[in-house]
This record gives C-alpha cells, structure tokens and sequence, in this order.
C-alpha cells in the first residue's frame, strides 16, 4: 500500500486523482476519506485525513502555487 507521500506526488502528476481527493474533501468526513484513501490504496491514516479536511481550502488552493492542476 502506499504512504501519505506517495499520495502527494500523485496528486501532482495525475489531474483526474487531484480533482477526485479535492471533491472527496469536500463531501466526506475525516474518518470516510481515511477509508476512501485506502479504497484508492493509500494508507492515510485518520489523523492526516482530519488535517486535510480541516485544511480544505488550502489544498484546493494549492494550484495557485503550481502543487496541482
């Protein structure tokens, strides 16, 4: 399974992965997008998942700062 880091640099390079985890922020809540992340095979654990959610808007606005799409 892959980790956290793998998951940030895929999100980089795959368009279709970043829009996924960016409208799963939106609509799930931490414990749902820890599971999601492993469904996707990701080992996310719920912690970090709390602190995406909780962070949200920055990850969205991450494109600006060329981190996405």
């Amino acid at each position: 399974m892959k980790r956290f880091i793998d998951l940030v640099t895929d999100v980089t390079k795959d368009k279709g992965l970043f829009t996924e985890v960016t409208t799963k922020l939106n609509s799930l809540s931490h414990t749902e997008l820890s599971a999601w992340f492993k469904e996707k095979g990701y080992d996310v654990n719920e912690e970090d998942s709390k602190k995406l959610v909780e962070n949200k808007d920055h990850v969205k606005s991450s494109t600006e700062v060329g981190l996405g799409y």
